[in-house]
């Protein structure tokens, strides 16, 4: 998936940080994402996110059918953290952990925000530029580098509006 800033600087500084990912990396969708409908499944894995929205077991099994047959055994399964300190979407979670417990390695602890930084959404929503890669890379961090080093990654993420969050955790591995 390409999405590109509207902003050219955005997009020079995300494909130079792009150039220094140790691997290369693939950004899947599993849906579109339509924030207008409320059967959306990418939405219902957002809204557990924003609102505690618990609604959402259908959905996690329906990611975890689709991406079960696909990924490797022992694979280590990660998630990109919320913008806020210590805190993941409970539906991604979910859905990292049926994941690990059908052969794979649950690596929700590994990749951490060390500090909050302000909610991209919000920031849009209040006509601002999102969190840039800087800002990511500098909140981001590995806890235990050594149990994913030269392994192929499984991060997931709800909504990929850019590149730029899904890249800064990449890069910390």
């Amino acid at each position: 998936i390409v999405k590109e800033s509207a902003r050219r600087e955005d997009n020079d500084r995300r494909a130079y940080w792009i150039t220094l990912l140790p691997l290369p990396y693939t950004v899947w969708a599993l849906n579109n994402y339509d924030p207008t409908s409320q059967s959306d499944p990418v939405k219902l894995v957002k809204d557990a996110a924003i609102s505690g929205n618990t609604t959402y077991a259908y959905v996690v099994e329906q990611f975890f059918l689709r991406l079960d047959k696909i990924l490797n055994l022992g694979a280590p399964i990660a998630i990109i953290p919320s913008c806020e300190l210590g805190k993941h979407n409970p539906a991604l979670l979910a859905l990292a952990k049926r994941l690990a417990g059908n052969g794979r390695t649950d690596a929700t602890s590994l990749v951490m925000r060390h500090q909050s930084i302000p909610s991209s959404r919000l920031l849009r929503r209040n006509a601002c530029p999102g969190n840039s890669i800087d800002e990511h890379l500098a909140s981001i961090q590995v806890t235990e580098p050594s149990k994913v080093t030269g392994k192929v990654i499984l991060l997931l993420d709800d909504v990929v509006t850019t590149v730029d969050q899904p890249a800064a955790a990449a890069m910390t591995f």
